[in-house]
């Protein structure tokens, strides 16, 4: 979790321990919620997607990538070889982070090409307005029980992480 339940009940003012788990499993769901919306994920992991063909400007799923790790094209005989780092470009295409490669051939299969790669904001990078979000739906989720989309949504909390969505095209 990027938002600690000591901080979130620090945030609402809340001194007892009773609702921990309830306050927590409010972090994940506006986490979660924030993820989707902003089509970015928050915490940095490795991820892995396989292709059938090369996507040149291929956009990842998960954003926004901070390290290719590897790029596998698999070879004719069905074993996967790493691709030199020369044969393959790592660009931002206007805030979304998107792959170039360059590759003679290789094997028709629906998982011909491998890419393992890291998505996630780093624990300093993650912006400011994205964590306050999270504290705001946090704390109407435990203040109301329910988000009633029609106002929360709607709020100046939204614009909080509206500024963060990034279109994947």
């Amino acid at each position: 979790m990027i938002l600690s339940v000591e901080n979130a009940k620090s945030h609402m003012r809340i001194l007892h321990d009773d609702e921990d788990v309830l306050i927590a499993s409010y972090i994940l769901a506006a986490e979660n919620y924030a993820e989707i919306y902003m089509n970015q994920v928050l915490e940095s992991a490795d991820f892995e997607v396989r292709l059938p063909c090369v996507q040149n400007g291929f956009a990842f799923p998960k954003q926004p990538v901070s390290e290719i790790v590897k790029v596998e094209v698999m070879a004719q005989d069905g074993n996967y070889e790493i691709l030199p780092t020369d044969n393959y470009r790592f660009y931002d295409d206007f805030g979304v982070k998107k792959l170039h490669i360059e590759v003679a051939s290789h094997k028709a299969h629906h998982e011909a090409i491998k890419i393992t790669f890291k998505a996630g904001f780093e624990d300093t990078k993650l912006p400011a307005t994205v964590l306050q979000w999270i504290k705001c739906a946090v704390s109407e989720l435990y203040e109301n029980r329910e988000l009633d989309e029609s106002k929360f949504l709607k709020s100046f909390a939204m614009h909080l992480l509206k500024q963060h969505r990034l279109t994947l095209r």
